[in-house]
């Protein structure tokens, strides 16, 4: 996925849009491997390509991601 497409996500995911989806990732910060992103905060971070993290966010399962 090119990376200006990834560049806004997950900034805007929002608890609301979480909640939504059933996702509660609290006390997890998800960080991008591969850009200069992360989001989210917490004693206990998710290091990924940037492409899963969206799907992480919203409470999607990612082999290999243990949030």
């Amino acid at each position: 996925m090119p990376a200006e497409r990834l560049r806004p996500l997950p900034e805007d995911a929002t608890p609301r849009t979480l909640r939504f989806f059933g996702a509660r990732p609290d006390g997890v910060r998800l960080r991008a491997t591969d850009l200069d992103r992360s989001y989210g905060s917490g004693s206990r971070t998710v290091a990924r390509p940037a492409e899963e993290l969206p799907l992480l966010a919203y409470g999607r399962r990612v082999p290999g991601a243990d949030i």
